[in-house]
């Protein structure tokens, strides 16, 4: 699940943008786009 995804990879420290590159990624097998959200700024 994403949220799940998310929220490891938050505890872990690791900075939004890679979370986003992370889940666009994995979750783009299922034939879905990426959201259209904008990616968080660098740095968060």
């Amino acid at each position: 699940m994403i949220v799940l995804d998310v929220q490891q990879m938050k505890e872990e420290g690791k900075p939004l943008t890679e979370i986003r590159e992370y889940i666009d990624g994995k979750y783009s097998q299922y034939g879905t786009d990426p959201t259209p959200t904008p990616f968080p700024p660098e740095g968060l």
